[in-house]
């Protein structure tokens, strides 16, 4: 009842920040007006991404050309899976890069048969208006944004020499996620003022964590929350990259895996502290390098997060299918990306070449070590070693000293 004709060949499209919604009619044989042998046909969506931030007629007619014919479909057509809603799907929004969908219905008793749908398209935003065209629309969610190429590039090359600044920043960065999540969660709040929130709440949970150094100064907990990052990073990443993004997982089975992932990357990657701290920071901080990089370039490596904000905070997303493109601009930030992070980890250790692994703690409030093979007690134990087998100095005698006798 969607369609206004009761055969509709044409296709519909809506969008918002956050996903395109894509809707067909019901496919059957014109010749059947009882409507009798519709579930025995099939609809098969596909999809055709067009170049990023190319908003030209010559493109867009171009990717429409593209996916009107069967043969066209077959050569540049990606197919887009069920998501249990039916004659619809659900996709994740990428603004800014133009999109054309087509579904084909095929019949269930005679496979060669199929009719095409009129294509249809989205930018997930207002091709005219290319500021509408990009997630951060206010001046102080750009600052922010420009930001982290400085603070990246301190974390990838000098994050562990300055192991203290390092600790308040990892923690600032996870609580204003954390803050970001569960306020978009609780509550309807512009994009500023959700931001200002986070980044407050963000100082105070980097102040708590740096604490936990400053007085305790225990590596191996104070490095849990790097490779906690790291995990995060690294099961956004699987998220991104698999075909449909698993939107055939409940949220309870997602958020089950994704957490395996961050605790068994964390577990078995702090078992070296010291390399490990290093190569969080040289990989946590290239890709907070590249982000607003990929943010001003129109790429998509951003979504990388972006798409697990999303499962986390919009309702049935994860009905969505991912899917994001990946051009020559998304190849060449990767590439930037493994580069910046290997030099990272390279000039680290170079600097941190013959100094302790950690610094020691500014106000350690723990009990000085008392156990076997403790450094304070070699030392005790040395200097009383000194002190009692030493020899006497012969340059200085008295009445007390034994004299030396021969016998004749």
């Amino acid at each position: 009842m969607e369609f206004p004709i009761p055969i509709s060949p044409f296709m519909r499209t809506s969008f918002n920040k956050d996903y395109v919604l894509v809707s067909a009619a019901l496919a059957k044989n014109p010749k059947d007006v009882s409507c009798t042998t519709i579930d025995k046909t099939t609809v098969v969506f596909y999809k055709l991404f067009l170049s990023e931030r190319d908003f030209s007629t010559e493109t867009y007619f171009e990717g429409i050309k593209q996916m009107m014919t069967m043969d066209g479909i077959a050569d540049y057509g990606e197919y887009v899976p069920a998501n249990g809603l039916h004659m619809r799907r659900m996709l994740s929004a990428y603004p800014g890069t133009g999109s054309i969908y087509v579904a084909v219905a095929f019949s269930n008793d005679y496979p060669d048969a199929y009719a095409v749908y009129v294509p249809t398209s989205s930018y997930a935003c207002d091709p005219l208006d290319y500021r509408s065209c990009t997630n951060l629309d206010d001046v102080f969610s750009n600052m922010v944004c420009t930001s982290l190429i400085f603070i990246g590039l301190f974390m990838c090359y000098l994050g562990h020499r300055f192991f203290k600044t390092e600790m308040f920043l990892v923690g600032l960065f996870s609580g204003v996620f954390i803050t970001f999540v569960l306020i978009s969660i609780i509550a309807d709040v512009n994009r500023p003022a959700l931001l200002g929130a986070s980044i407050i709440s963000g100082l105070c949970f980097g102040a708590i964590w740096l604490c936990f150094w400053w007085f305790y100064g225990i590596p191996v907990f104070s490095v849990f929350l790097p490779t906690l990052n790291l995990g995060f990073l690294f099961a956004s990443i699987l998220y991104y990259s698999l075909p449909g993004g698993i939107a055939v997982l409940t949220d309870l089975s997602f958020w089950t895996i994704f957490i395996f992932v961050m605790l068994m990357t964390s577990l078995l990657s702090i078992s070296t502290t010291y390399h490990t701290n290093i190569a969080c920071c040289a990989i946590l901080g290239a890709y907070a390098f590249i982000y607003p990089i990929d943010h001003y370039i129109g790429s998509n490596l951003k979504y990388i997060l972006v798409n697990t904000v999303r499962r986390a905070v919009v309702p049935n997303f994860n009905k969505a299918v991912i899917s994001p493109p990946f051009e020559w601009s998304d190849a060449s930030l990767v590439v930037v990306w493994a580069a910046v992070a290997v030099t990272g980890f390279l000039l680290q250790r170079l600097h941190n070449r013959g100094r302790p692994p950690f610094p020691p703690p500014p106000r350690s409030v723990r009990p000085a070590p008392s156990m076997y093979g403790s450094a304070d007690v070699l030392a005790r134990r040395h200097y009383q070693y000194e002190n009692a087998y030493a020899v006497p100095s012969t340059s200085q005698s008295s009445e007390t000293a034994p004299l030396l006798s021969t016998e004749n």
